[in-house]
């Protein structure tokens, strides 16, 4: 097999310096052990689960708003899927993603024909906080469903930051989807409030809304609220709908506070494909979805606070969900709402050496793709701050592997 001899190992230094590393010599300290592996600190995950989870929570800095005593109970059945995790604990998941003093970037929104938009950790807060009240005044309480209909920017990761702060339940859909793949969705999720994108351009085409808004509005008969995102220049929004940014206007953000909720509390609601019938839906909940992203990205991916992820998505996608918990490591969230083969397949390149991109996350059909039209991405960028690639969607193959060291990076 070709593949074994080019195969990428971290060097002896980056693995010391990971955090992985870290997470293991913290284990190590606090229990008075002496992991030397990997697979001897997964092992031990897994035979002391109670210990593993609760190290993880405070090596994670998981901020808590009430702190308890019982980290795992065991069903009296003995079967993990009815035992209890974190039952006296409570947190809000936006309070974990969200720095209301720091000045960095932590989310750039670039798009195919417009210019990119930074937005730093106050300016974020900011937002999050107008939305949040917004939101309330709107009738909206802890527990009840809000909906986006977005694109991939800036208005979806306000929307769901805003829904979480407050305790109730996001649930998202591409534009894309169409008023029926929309509907099967949002009638089992039964939205108070849906935010709605009024027209998205793809491959440098735009798409118009209005009748997948007017549909909606017509079937779904527990939506009270309708809010649309659309260029503030435009003549005026739908009849009787909220512009965002007047939306925003509404909240008095002096009297924000994050809602705490227990650890089992709703925080997203999700969807199987549709393949087989109609979506199902899936309850994730606030506890147990940001200690597993917050493991994946900080230990999985190495991510830090210096880090800046750009994933390929949309807001219909799980990946989506997880792209923006990068927020909790301190990290930048890069989102590109368009098409990947915008100019000729280079676009997310060009994002990558421009906005020095250290995490890149595609999938294996953009890949293969690539490989087909014989680009060769070190040639034309420099990609000296990538030192990571993520891939979901299905399998990654061989050649593609040896497309990556041969074209991005050896």
């Amino acid at each position: 097999m070709v593949l074994d001899k080019h195969i990428w190992e971290a060097s002896k230094d980056r693995q010391l310096k990971s955090q992985m590393h870290k997470f293991k010599e913290y284990v190590n300290h606090h229990f008075n052990l002496s992991l030397k592996s990997w697979d001897e600190l997964y092992h031990w995950s897994i035979s002391e689960t109670e210990a593993f989870w609760g190290s993880l929570s405070e090596f994670l800095e998981i901020k808590w708003a009430q702190k308890g005593k019982k980290i795992f109970e065991p069903s009296k059945s003995g079967h993990m899927r009815h035992a209890q995790w974190f039952s006296d604990y409570q947190l809000n998941f936006a309070q974990n993603l969200l720095d209301p003093q720091g000045d960095k970037v932590v989310l750039i929104c670039c798009h195919e024909q417009k210019e990119p938009e930074t937005f730093t950790s106050i300016q974020l807060m900011a937002l999050v906080k107008k939305c949040s009240m917004a939101l309330k005044k709107a009738g909206i309480k802890k527990g009840d469903r809000v909906a986006g209909v977005l694109s991939h920017g800036m208005e979806a990761i306000v929307a769901m930051l805003s829904t979480a702060s407050i305790g109730a339940v996001w649930s998202s859909c591409s534009p894309d989807f169409g008023a029926e793949g929309i509907l099967e969705r949002f009638e089992q999720v039964e939205p108070k409030l849906i935010f709605f994108t009024k027209s998205y351009t793809y491959n440098g085409k735009t798409y118009h809304c209005h009748e997948t808004i007017k549909s909606c509005r017509e079937s779904l008969k527990s939506m009270e609220t309708c809010v649309i995102v659309d260029d503030e220049h435009e003549e005026h929004p739908l009849e009787s709908a909220l512009r965002f940014h007047d939306f925003l206007a509404t909240g008095n953000h002096e009297d924000f506070k994050f809602e705490p909720t227990s650890f089992n509390h709703p925080l997203y609601i999700m969807f199987s494909s549709g393949t087989t019938g109609k979506p199902k839906a899936i309850v994730h909940g606030v506890g147990g979805t940001l200690l597993q992203h917050k493991k994946e990205l900080m230990l999985h991916s190495d991510l830090t606070h210096d880090d800046r992820l750009l994933y390929f998505t949309t807001c219909g996608w799980m990946m989506w969900n997880w792209m923006a918990s990068t927020l909790s490591t301190g990290g930048c969230v890069v989102t590109y709402d368009g098409s990947p083969a915008y100019k000729n397949l280079d676009i997310l390149w060009e994002i990558i050496e421009s906005m020095q991109v250290s995490a890149f996350g595609i999938s294996p059909k953009y890949l293969q793709t690539c490989k087909k039209k014989k680009l060769k991405p070190n040639k034309k960028y420099h990609l000296s701050s990538l030192k990571l690639m993520l891939s979901s969607g299905s399998p990654l193959e061989e050649e593609q592997y040896e497309w990556i060291y041969e074209n991005v990076k050896k």
